[in-house]
């Protein structure tokens, strides 16, 4: 990084418990990939990178879905206090994570009952979400999956610093995933 960039970022921070969030959050995301790339067990793994997930994100449920053939395969889903949830019980916006695995773009949504920006889906009222994160799993420049967590209340974060991370940690995901 050019010391110029390193100016111009410097001056993005506010103060210094804004520089000790991002290092907290940035050893958060290199600690949980670690722990994620030394596992041998893929079932082990996909645990893992959902309980990461619901630790940045704040998040109740989170969920993992691979590409299958052209379609998403739901894999597995925990809660907050580690239970597997089955699939015919882990009800989520598919449109959300159809999207994500289209576009490759993730989709961030706080206050997702009443979203401008992408319309509320029956399941995203019936479900009464109000926070979801999903970002596209893509490993050697190829969509393998998405991750994904929601919850019924706000996930009192600051969603801009949370949203990185997630992204972040998504991308390492998926590289530890294929690996």
């Amino acid at each position: 990084m050019k010391l110029s960039e390193f100016s111009r970022k410097l001056k993005d921070f506010n103060s210094i418990s804004d520089i000790d969030l991002k290092v907290k959050n940035l050893k958060l995301v290199l600690s949980q990939i670690k722990k994620i790339n030394l596992k041998s067990n893929r079932h082990d793994k996909l645990k893992l990178v959902i309980q990461s997930a619901l630790e940045i994100s704040g998040c109740t449920r989170g969920a993992i879905m691979i590409l299958n053939n052209g379609e998403l395969e739901f894999k597995t889903g925990l809660n907050l206090d580690d239970k597997t949830i089955p699939e015919r019980e882990f009800n989520i916006s598919y449109s959300i994570c159809s999207d994500v695995l289209k576009t490759g773009k993730s989709i961030f949504l706080e206050k997702a009952q009443a979203d401008n920006k992408f319309s509320p889906t029956q399941s995203i009222l019936s479900l009464n979400l109000q926070t979801i994160f999903c970002s596209p799993l893509i490993a050697e420049n190829e969509k393998i999956g998405v991750l994904y967590t929601d919850c019924q209340s706000l996930s009192g974060k600051n969603m801009d610093a949370v949203q990185e991370y997630f992204e972040m940690f998504a991308e390492h995901a998926a590289i530890a995933l294929q690996s």
